[in-house]
């Protein structure tokens, strides 16, 4: 049967009692493993494709379509219904107004037709405004 690589004594057979202490030998080991020199792996694309040619790149797409990409707020009131509320003899002694809140939302678009106005977004962006 191979021998373990990495092997945990019961306490009982640990060396106790005679002078040895294990302090200083984990400290040093310890030590050692936090000073080994770590390899460090660095990865880069290469400046040119095998035949020579330089690298695609998406700057010169990314310059022209930038300022297409836009930021849509929506703001909305709706009227909050709650049935108790909506009771006439309720309303009547206790004078409620009707509540109205705001809901907002955000997010982004794409021009498509600057000339017409057409933005392009999710629906949940736009929805309810």
């Amino acid at each position: 049967m191979p021998q373990p690589l990495l092997a945990i004594a019961p306490a009982s057979k640990l060396p106790s009692g005679h002078g040895f202490a294990w302090a200083p030998v984990v400290a040093l080991i310890l030590l050692l493993v936090m000073l080994w020199p770590a390899q460090t792996v660095r990865a880069a694309l290469p400046g040119e494709l095998v035949d020579g040619q330089p690298l695609p790149s998406l700057a010169p797409m990314l310059e022209r379509t930038s300022p297409a990409v836009v930021n849509i707020a929506t703001y909305n009131t709706y009227e909050v219904r709650n049935p108790l509320l909506e009771d006439p003899f309720f309303r009547r002694f206790f004078n409620i107004p009707n509540q109205q809140r705001r809901t907002r939302s955000a997010g982004s678009g794409v021009i498509v037709d600057a000339e017409n106005g057409f933005i392009v977004t999710n629906n949940h962006v736009v929805q309810r405004a």
